[in-house]
């Protein structure tokens, strides 16, 4: 990728993402608003992220939906969700350099950061 691309990357998307730019600009959005329709709690721990999202039919649709899409392009890291009796959450699992580079998982990371 070279410089003229690397600055036309939509904001929170991996450099390493294998998406084309349109649609990893799209993907990136499906997941702002997953988290701004359903998301719960989002912690951070050595190695993992876990998201928690209400548990309802579009939040568990969306959220499969997601998930089923990033294990093709992001196999880097590892995608579990784990349906709850309150929630469902999201577990990836992965370096913390991998985690690091999921910056759309983490909207409050790009603060100050301009598209």
């Amino acid at each position: 990728m070279d410089e003229k691309e690397r600055s036309e990357v939509p904001v929170g998307l991996p450099i390493a993402c294998s998406l084309p730019l349109a649609e990893g600009g799209r993907r990136v959005a499906r997941w702002q608003a997953l988290a701004e329709d359903h998301l719960i709690e989002r912690r951070r721990t050595e190695g993992a992220l876990t998201l928690r999202y209400e548990r309802d039919d579009d939040a568990i649709t969306r959220l499969t939906d997601l998930t089923d899409a990033e294990r093709e392009c992001c196999s880097y890291v590892g995608w579990t969700v784990e349906p709850g009796d309150n929630d469902v959450r999201l577990l990836v699992t992965g370096t913390e350099d991998a985690l690091d580079s999921l910056l759309f998982l983490d909207p409050e990371r790009l603060t100050g950061v301009t598209p």
